[in-house]
């Protein structure tokens, strides 16, 4: 194929003096066409923006109260110049010097509207969180086309790792559909399914992979499915409600992981994980029909 040049869209807000491995991982890239690195800084005061110059970024700034998922992400590729957007986030890192051949090499092909990357949890992350990640993100490579798509909701939830911490789309796609403006959050899960209702195909490609999780408590657990269970909600409103099935599903192969790597002291930690997580995705999807003050005493408003 003849290599596209690339540009790598960062929103930063307080990245840390960490941020610099991912500039360094990016500019050591095994990649044969020009790549430049858009960072979009929503008012970070550690030295962030300072860091990315360093490396050679592209620093756009935004104020800390103008960020949007979706807008701030649609605005970094207005910034961009060049012939494919790859977005990635200020915590994920790649495992090695070819992701961007990996991600990029994934759109070649007719039709094919984005590409994602594999991300696998950081090795001192909690057992359940390496399990999420090996659960959701496959070893092997999937193309998923229009016509395999009948029931939005199934899709959301089968597909995570559709998700823009390692994804790249053609500009000229990226230019025709965009991230939706009005969606908060989950903006990727969105785009890809406009992109299968426009027929265009998702390729899912292993080896473009970085690490990327978070070492969430309970309690931030819980305000991060509450805010993906009104994102989705919002995004996919009608088809199937398979979340308790296969809610059940993953818990009962998390116990059989957890039990077969000799982790079963987790196991009580993991019950009451996998409840906050289910809690908070349900209490998220009924966002819109729960009272003020019951949003206000989860710590939702």
């Amino acid at each position: 194929m003849s290599w596209p040049s690339v540009s790598v869209v960062i929103p930063t807000k307080d990245a840390g003096s960490e941020f610099t491995e991912l500039l360094s991982r990016i500019a050591d890239q095994d990649y044969p066409a020009p790549v430049e690195v858009v960072v979009v800084d929503s008012g970070s005061t550690d030295g962030t923006r300072d860091l990315a110059h360093e490396h050679g970024a592209t620093v756009r700034r935004i104020a800390s109260d103008e960020f949007h998922h979706a807008r701030t992400r649609n605005y970094g590729a207005e910034c961009a110049s060049n012939e494919v957007v790859v977005f990635t986030v200020q915590d994920a890192r790649p495992l090695n010097e070819r992701w961007l051949r990996s991600l990029v090499g994934a759109l070649d092909g007719d039709g094919v509207g984005v590409a994602y990357g594999r991300q696998l949890a950081y090795p001192d992350a909690k057992p359940m969180d390496r399990f999420f990640y090996e659960y959701f993100y496959p070893a092997e490579p999937r193309t998923i086309t229009p016509d395999q798509v009948s029931d939005s909701r199934e899709f959301y939830l089968q597909n995570v790792f559709v998700s823009d911490v390692t994804a790249a789309v053609p500009r000229e796609v990226w230019s025709a559909v965009r991230f939706d403006p009005d969606t908060p959050m989950s903006e990727d899960k969105e785009l890809a399914i406009r992109l299968l209702e426009e027929g265009y195909s998702l390729r899912y490609d292993p080896t473009a992979a970085v690490y990327h999780s978070h070492a969430y408590t309970l309690d931030s657990l819980f305000q991060r499915r509450y805010d993906d269970g009104a994102a989705y909600a919002d995004i996919v409103p009608d088809g199937e409600r398979a979340y308790i099935s296969n809610g059940l599903t993953y818990v009962a192969a998390e116990i059989r992981h957890l039990l077969s790597n000799g982790e079963w002291e987790w196991l009580p930690y993991a019950i009451v994980y996998d409840a906050v997580h289910f809690l908070g995705f349900q209490l998220g999807r009924r966002d819109g029909r729960l009272p003020q003050p019951v949003k206000r005493a989860l710590g939702v408003v």
